[in-house]
């Protein structure tokens, strides 16, 4: 099968995705780097990502490859789904944020499969979006040739285990002040949709419930091979797979996404912390691993790819567990 030959192909070699100025996975295509068909792709929409976008979109979709080969995520199983497609499709496409694209990620690997995954961002992040250069203005036509254009990429694939069972993440891990912040967010989302119609306002709210965040500390301890001690004005743990962070943010040079190794980084707050967002103040980086544990002496909020959760007290270990195929552009490393 044409997926599996990419995904033998990507697994026997270590690239590493870099983002300059969000350029590129690795240095470019090689022979067997196959470009996909749009048309002969199937598409997952989240209706309600990117206020009317995703609506608009979904419409689009059908429209121009048929009812068949496009679902609605609000009303669709999204493992029944993906493998129903899996090997029926060049590849199966997301349309939302990195929530909707890690699923599908982790639905086409529970099914077994190695079809690509590929994106059309409509969320209020897109950090997946943004490292496989895709356009974030949730239109059809620059989609169409972005995809057209894209090849398969390897992402390394992450779990965490803790007290409240197995996850897998894509983008990054991370407990504390962002976290809370994130979960802040959705709540304000959840409770004012009416509101929360376009990026423009949810990037508003995001401010917002950034400015409610008092810092305080977290009750955490971090262990892994060669892991500095954690500093006490550390408010938030990231830890990374990819090189974009919260819509786009760099915290670190060199963070690569498929070689086995996550980074992980000690963020402040308040004001430390928007200096380091901002880029104005290097964020304080303790390395990077291939094993990671974390205890939390009390429950403390969590965010998978974006995705905020209450985490209980106990402990959490973070290990790479495979790779995944994900549609990305080609372009020049940064020199």
């Amino acid at each position: 099968m044409r997926a599996s030959r990419r995904l033998v192909g990507y697994q026997s070699t270590q690239r590493r995705c870099h983002l300059g100025h969000f350029s590129a996975f690795g240095a470019g295509p090689r022979s067997h780097d196959a470009a996909v068909r749009a048309d002969s792709s199937a598409f997952i929409v989240n209706s309600r990502s990117g206020g009317g976008l995703g609506r608009r979109l979904l419409v689009a979709l059908r429209e121009r490859v048929g009812t068949d080969r496009v679902a609605d995520l609000t009303d669709t199983d999204l493992a029944t789904w993906a493998r129903r497609w899996a090997d029926r499709a060049e590849a199966l496409i997301a349309c939302g944020g990195d929530g909707t694209v890690a699923a599908l990620l982790e639905a086409v690997h529970q099914a077994g499969a190695s079809t690509p995954v590929g994106v059309i961002p409509l969320g209020t992040g897109n950090d997946l979006g943004r490292i496989a250069l895709m356009p974030l203005d949730g239109h059809i036509e620059s989609a169409w040739g972005a995809l057209n254009r894209a090849t398969p990429r390897a992402l390394d694939r992450w779990i965490l285990r803790g007290p409240a069972g197995v996850r897998a993440w894509f983008n990054y891990c991370s407990w504390g002040v962002d976290a809370r912040i994130a979960e802040r967010f959705h709540r304000i989302r959840n409770h004012h949709g009416w509101w929360c119609r376009s990026r423009a306002a949810n990037l508003l709210a995001y401010a917002g419930a950034g400015l409610q965040e008092s810092g305080d500390p977290i009750a955490l301890h971090a262990s892994g091979h060669g892991l500095p001690a954690i500093p006490t004005w550390m408010r938030s743990l990231v830890v990374l797979n990819i090189p974009s962070y919260a819509g786009g943010r760099q915290l670190g040079a060199r963070v690569s996404c498929d070689d086995g190794y996550c980074d992980v980084f000690a963020l402040g707050a308040g004001v430390a912390l928007g200096l380091a967002l901002s880029g104005r103040r290097q964020p304080h980086r303790l390395g990077r691993h291939r094993h990671v544990e974390v205890r939390l002496r009390r429950p403390a909020f969590l965010q998978l790819d974006g995705e905020p959760m209450l985490a209980a007290t106990g402990a959490y270990t973070i290990s790479q567990a495979g790779q995944v195929l994900l549609l990305a552009g080609a372009a020049r490393l940064p020199g």
